[in-house]
């Protein structure tokens, strides 16, 4: 059992020394990185001025679509105050117009039932589409003959069938 317990202790010792190692490496390589930047900027600044403002361009082109980037994910995060502030006002103005936009609908539609209702009395309309739906139509001498010659038809059509 001891030497089991040495060897996890020796093992954790190992991983612990890794990590150590892997920390150092990478504050290496990100002092590298600001030193190359840093020769970049000194190489820049002893170049010629038409150069260095295209140079300048680039890099503030670069810088730019970095800052679009990281703002685009962080917008995504529920951390950031001015994103939620933003599309809370955002919000906010898209409620106002559609409440206004029901407001213009709702007094057209009543202007033009107050202008439809004065003709006539107790108009059913239709849920749907908000036509006058037509409760009664008054038959002429011709539609009652049709109904009646129908009526008779049916009759001698049934009386047929065995």
């Amino acid at each position: 059992m001891s030497s089991h317990s040495h060897d996890e202790t020796r093992s954790r010792s190992h991983d612990e020394e890794m990590n150590v190692a892997r920390a150092r490496a990478r504050q290496d390589d990100e002092h590298d990185d600001r030193m190359k930047r840093q020769r970049i900027r000194d190489d820049d600044s002893s170049s010629s001025s038409e150069d260095n403002s295209q140079d300048d361009r680039r890099h503030k082109k670069k810088r730019d679509r970095s800052k679009k980037k990281k703002r685009s994910r962080s917008y995504s995060s529920s951390d950031s105050s001015s994103s939620s502030e933003s599309d809370y006002r955002r919000k906010k103005h898209r409620k106002h117009h559609e409440k206004k936009r029901r407001r213009n609908k709702d007094t057209r539609k009543s202007k033009k039932r107050e202008s439809d209702s004065g003709s006539c009395q107790e108009v059913r309309r239709s849920v749907i589409t908000g036509k006058k739906i037509k409760m009664k139509i008054d038959k002429t001498k011709e539609d009652i003959a049709q109904d009646e010659a129908r009526r008779n038809f049916l009759k001698f059509m049934n009386s047929s069938v065995p």
